[in-house]
């Protein structure tokens, strides 16, 4: 009895294991199929962010083949026109009247070149004294208290928003009439300094007093930012109509819109020839442009600016250079942002 007893419960005891040995070897399939398909989808993303990686740097070499294309366009541009004085470049005329489109495998490269000259450079507001500190430049806030004017806002408000600008950009802590310091902007919700450096960008109008994104916006087309403490030099063969406030800001108050519409229409259609023809018009009166003011008007462009938009499959990116154009012809990015479109 009892041996039979001790078979009954052995045989209890093996049900019992191969039962558990049952769950466990179901429990340990479960985990594995859960982490095959946890596997499998990282693999899945990995390969898809690998695919995208690969088109977004595709396309970024794209982008940056369409500004090798046009730096050289415009370089055989200048070598062509070398030997005449107005060099309006009309082999320029297919990129900068309207986009070119270039056909890709997956895609299509469009772009456009625009001169980059006929803008006002912000950081012209300031001069150097004793090749250190950073001071005022009467002349070239003058001319942008003027641009700001000609676009709608007051003679007060522009001349703040000009001493605002001088303000966060040079180095002494005194506040113009209207601008603003370090003692101003740290009194503000998110406390911030000035900057005093130059610009690195047009955006930048946005953290200074006075200057509304909406307002940074409607002034973006006329503004500029150079690696220099000059003011642009205006291309007197490439100016247009909606040039207009830029122009009168640098002309001055002594002119108006009809004057500019004169300029214009008086322009052959070749291009002024030399920069005497083009003072010589009949809008500049007797006396034509004074000496010390023809300094900031030029017959060619020294900077350039390719906007460059690439779609490639499920990527698009775009380029925005800035290109300069050295004395001896030679062409250097000074500047390059990638984004999105």
């Amino acid at each position: 009895m009892l041996k039979k007893c001790i078979q009954n419960t052995i045989k209890d005891v093996h049900l019992d294991q191969s039962g558990a040995a049952l769950i466990t070897a179901l429990l340990i399939v479960s985990v594995m199929s859960i982490t095959a398909l946890a596997v499998i989808e990282n693999l899945r993303f990995s390969m898809k962010l690998t695919s995208n990686l690969s088109q977004r740097e595709q396309a970024r070499l794209y982008a940056l083949g369409a500004e090798q294309l046009a730096m050289s366009t415009i370089e055989a541009a200048r070598k062509v026109n070398s030997g005449q004085d107005n060099a309006r470049y009309p082999e320029l005329d297919g990129w900068t009247q309207k986009p070119l489109f270039f056909p890709i495998d997956g895609g299509t490269i469009k772009g456009q070149v625009k001169d980059g000259a006929n803008c006002f450079n912000l950081n012209a507001l300031v001069k150097t004294e004793d090749n250190e500190t950073l001071i005022a430049d009467e002349v070239s806030i003058e001319k942008f208290a003027n641009l700001l004017e000609y676009t709608g806002i007051s003679n007060a408000e522009s001349i703040a928003l000009a001493n605002s600008v001088v303000d966060w950009i040079d180095t002494d802590s005194t506040p113009r009439y209207g601008g603003a310091e370090d003692a101003d902007y740290a009194i503000s919700a998110i406390p911030y300094r000035t900057g005093s450096t130059l610009l690195a960008d047009v955006s930048e109008l946005k953290v200074i007093k006075g200057f509304e994104p909406d307002m940074v916006e409607k002034l973006r087309p006329w503004l500029c930012v150079r690696p220099s403490l000059n003011l642009t030099k205006l291309n007197v063969n490439t100016l247009t109509i909606q040039d207009l406030p830029l122009i009168l800001g640098y002309l001055g108050k002594q002119f108006d819109e009809v004057a500019v519409n004169n300029i214009l229409a008086e322009r052959p259609v070749s291009g002024f020839s030399s920069l005497d023809e083009f003072f010589s018009l009949s809008v500049f009166g007797e006396d034509a442009m004074p000496i010390e003011q023809r300094q900031y008007y030029a017959l060619a462009s020294d900077f350039f600016e390719l906007n460059a938009q690439i779609s490639y499959y499920q990527t698009m990116i775009s380029l925005h250079s800035i290109l300069q154009i050295s004395q001896g012809g030679d062409i250097t990015v000074i500047s390059r942002r990638y984004g999105s479109f």
